[in-house]
Formats: C-alpha cells, structure tokens, sequence
C-alpha cells in the first residue's frame, strides 16, 4: 500500500470510487437495502479531506448507479 492512506469517509457501504481529475473530489457509489429489501446504489461525492459528503443521484428499488460507469446519471 501506498503512504499517506488514511479513510476519509465511515460510511462502510461505499464502493468503486472514482477520483475527479484535480484530485479534490473522489465520486463513489453507496449501496442501501438488502435483507429482503430492495437493493439501492446511489451515487456520492466527498472531498478528498472527508468534509463534503453529499449525495448526487438518488436510486430508486433495484437500481444501481456505478461511479464512472455509462449507466450514471
């Protein structure tokens, strides 16, 4: 691993970030539901000092955004 890695977010159900190309910005995708509840990945952004966190694009029942993928918003 790199030096300098430190977790910027607790979130724990985030994946596949996404760096912005200035480097301040990392976009990630945010899974909710499960447990016989529908499955929900919204898409996030956060700072990369972990102020920020907010949420772009909200999903509805069944439907997955994927940080850099064509299927986001």
């Amino acid at each position: 691993m790199g030096a300098g890695i430190r977790q910027i977010t607790d979130v724990g159900d985030a994946y596949d970030p996404l760096w912005s190309p200035d480097g301040k910005t990392i976009l990630f995708t945010r899974n909710s539901g499960g447990e016989g509840e529908p499955i929900r990945g919204s898409l996030w952004s956060i700072e990369a000092d972990g102020s920020g966190l907010t949420q772009i694009a909200a999903a509805d029942d069944w439907q997955i955004y994927v940080a850099g993928s064509p299927r986001g918003p």
